[in-house]
């Protein structure tokens, strides 16, 4: 039910930052094309009026000079917006009432040409690759890991400088650049939340929260100054000073934040974990380098483009090492949107030329529509076909693993011996799956020995009933992942339950594969379902070797020592299985 509950609230999640995201970026990138560029750098001058400290990233042809006073309050709302917006279009007339020199006095200029396309061009391409990749984590993503970058990832896209919204009025205008920075809280929250998942069991709970409370703090005070001055442009033009101020210094107290909690865990993590926080890491510091710099110097705006290297990184890392749990989807998204976008590409070419060798120019619009509709059922059919065809070309490996697995898991009720079945699903496992070793555990005499073994590795030949791991798998039958559990058999991969009728009866460890590539939820979902079918197998096995005890006793095939023995055995797992569940 819970399980349920989240992906409900994931899926509204994901489609709410999905739209806002998009239709945001849809507004920039429909507004490059009269973009000119922002405005000075401006500092407090009181609560009412802005000095311009720097003109030397503000548009070309703007009438301010270092040193100019910007009177908002004797302003009207459009001239306070066009005066300190970070976009402005072609055409827009700027008339400016400032002080200088000890004089107030009335400058105005029009906004006469557009940016180059290499001013805006970089930032875009950065933006669209965070969108996307945003986006795929929010919908294919499983764990709340993803669902944080996903959100931090989309909204990022939309609040790097630099902005573009020249397509809309100033009102509008004042609107978007205030949500923009909104979008811009948000995603530093929502990272330093990602960072949090993967720093459980490297940092204390209570430190994290004391971080992610700071965080928030600063996240807000971001927020609140946004929302501030876009009342205050549209209102008396008075501000907060304090706010304005402390806005970035704020960012940079939540950046500092983030990167300690990443340090810490990098420098804390250990194997497998180091390994997928490497990445990561590194990545990072990369990236926060211009954005730290762009904090210091708001005028160095082309900084923050070494964000980019964050998106590429935790990409990699996700495809890497699974950092963000996505599942097997990647490079068949990859393949079938090339193949989708062709597709689409010929049938609009098909049906333009049809139309227009078949078709009269006067034909009515329902013969055309009927001549589509045909070529689209037409290529709907054979696009299927490729589909499949593709499929099997690309992905022959793992379609052929998820086959064998498959295959096993439907003879595994027929076997008839319990050291073959064991060995089988072992092999199949670990050829399939090219896990580096594996071995299932069984329930005997208050414990769990090993009963099989395939692979390099060694496994402890005992675990204990109380052990972390097997109390795990009890309480949800399903699977555990052994790098985050103290236990015996703690290490790189995952333990599976064998039960049966709600009784854990065996454990199924796999460890993970050679190049440290992580299992993702689908493997997962095979073997769980292997685990669950072997179960139920040695269980059959069991009753008939029982029934052949019983028949065996009531025949007097077997002396009454022998007997006992046997049944002692019998009955201790169900004793140590009854007392197991009566101290849970």
């Amino acid at each position: 039910m819970r399980e349920s509950a989240f992906v409900n609230r994931r899926i509204v999640i994901a489609a709410v930052v999905a739209v806002l995201a998009a239709a945001m970026l849809g507004v920039q990138s429909a507004s490059v094309s009269r973009e000119r560029g922002p405005s000075p750098t401006l500092s407090p001058a009181g609560s009412c009026a802005l000095t311009i400290t720097s003109v030397a990233h503000a548009r070309i042809g703007t009438p301010l000079l270092p040193g100019d006073v910007l009177l908002l309050d004797q302003m009207t709302p459009t001239q306070r917006v066009l005066a300190t917006h970070d976009s402005s279009a072609v055409g827009d007339t700027d008339s400016l009432i400032v002080r200088r020199a000890g004089r107030t006095l009335r400058l105005a200029a029009t906004v006469a040409s557009r940016e180059p396309t290499s001013y805006w061009a970089p930032s875009f391409a950065v933006k669209v690759v965070m969108l996307l990749v945003g986006i795929f984590l929010l919908w294919r993503g499983r764990d709340a890991a993803s669902l944080h970058y996903g959100i931090a990832s989309s909204f990022f896209a939309v609040a790097i400088l630099p902005i573009s919204d020249a397509m809309l009025s100033p009102a509008a205008r004042n609107v978007y650049e205030a949500l923009a920075q909104v979008f811009a809280g948000v995603s530093a929250y929502a990272l330093y939340l990602t960072f949090e998942d993967l720093a459980r069991g490297a940092i204390r709970e209570r430190v994290l929260s004391a971080c992610r409370i700071v965080v928030a703090a600063c996240s807000l005070l971001f927020v609140a100054n946004a929302v501030a001055f876009s009342f205050a442009r549209s209102g008396s033009g008075c501000f907060v000073p304090a706010l304005f101020v402390l806005r970035y210094p704020a960012l940079m107290v939540a950046l500092a934040v983030m990167l300690g909690v990443l340090t810490t865990t990098f420098i804390r993590a250990t194997g497998l974990q180091r390994q997928r926080v490497r990445w990561v890491f590194w990545s990072t510091i990369v990236g926060f380098s211009g954005v730290v710099l762009w904090l210091i110097d708001p005028a160095l705006r082309a900084a923050v483009l070494t964000s980019v290297v964050i998106t590429i990184g935790y990409a990699y890392a996700i495809l890497r090492h699974r950092v963000i749990d996505v599942g097997f989807v990647i490079n068949r998204a990859i393949v079938f949107t090339i193949v989708t976008g062709v597709v689409f590409a010929l049938f609009a070419l098909v049906s333009t030329l049809v139309e227009k060798l078949t078709l009269p120019s006067g034909e009515s619009i329902v013969v055309q529509s009927a001549v589509a509709l045909a070529l689209a059922f037409s290529f709907d059919f054979g696009y299927k076909r490729v589909e499949r065809v593709i499929d099997q070309v690309f992905f022959r490996d793992r379609h052929n693993a998820e086959i064998a697995v498959r295959r096993f898991t439907e003879e595994a009720r027929f076997a008839a011996s319990a050291a073959d079945l064991l060995t089988r699903a072992l092999a199949v496992v670990c050829t399939s799956l090219r896990a580096a070793a594996a071995c299932v555990y069984e329930e005997q005499s208050g414990s769990f020995r090993i009963a099989a073994v395939n692979g390099r590795e060694s496994f402890p030949r005992t675990v204990a009933a109380d052990d972390a791991a097997i109390a795990r798998l009890r309480e949800d039958m399903r699977d555990v992942e052994l790098a985050d559990i103290q236990s015996v058999l703690t290490g790189d991969g995952y333990g599976f339950a064998l039960a049966v009728q709600g009784r854990l009866i065996g454990v199924l460890v796999v460890r993970g594969r050679d190049d440290a590539e992580a299992f993702d939820p689908e493997e997962r979902g095979l073997v769980r379902a292997l685990a669950r079918e072997v179960a139920h197998a040695l269980q059959a096995i069991a009753a008939a070797d029982n029934i052949a005890f019983i028949e065996a006793i009531a025949t007097g095939d077997i002396d009454a020592q022998d007997a006992r023995t046997r049944a002692q055995a019998l009955i201790a797992p169900r004793a140590s299985g009854n007392g197991a569940d009566g101290r849970d």
